[in-house]
């Protein structure tokens, strides 16, 4: 007949062998769970960096597109007026000249070149 000990003996034997094979892995699952934490973390703030950066997006769309907008109507008034814009931009180089020499002379420590 058949004896009912020996699946008894062999089933701790399993159970055994589970356990001495459930060890090594628990060290990995642990160190994987405590870095699942940083990595949820992390996901959080890219994902709001993200919304942050859609919306610098649009404002500098924006900026972009009043700037472009005013250097258009610049470039209207200069190509309307070119007398004018010629004349405008005389002043302004010959007032940038002057004032570089200034600074030039104000810079230099010889006492000989001085400007009164």
């Amino acid at each position: 007949m058949v004896e009912t000990s020996a699946p008894n003996e062999k089933a701790p034997a399993t159970e055994n062998r589970q356990e001495k094979l459930e060890i090594p892995i628990a060290s990995p699952r642990k160190k994987i769970a405590k870095k699942q934490t940083p990595v949820q973390v992390q996901r959080s703030k890219v994902a709001a960096r993200a919304k942050s950066s859609d919306q610098a997006s649009k404002t500098v769309s924006s900026v972009t597109r009043g700037l472009r907008a005013q250097a258009q109507t610049v470039s209207e008034v200069a190509r309307d007026n070119p007398g004018t814009t010629t004349s405008v931009l005389g002043v302004v180089g010959v007032l940038g000249f002057f004032l570089g020499l200034l600074v030039g002379r104000a810079l230099t420590d010889n006492a000989r070149h001085r400007w009164y």
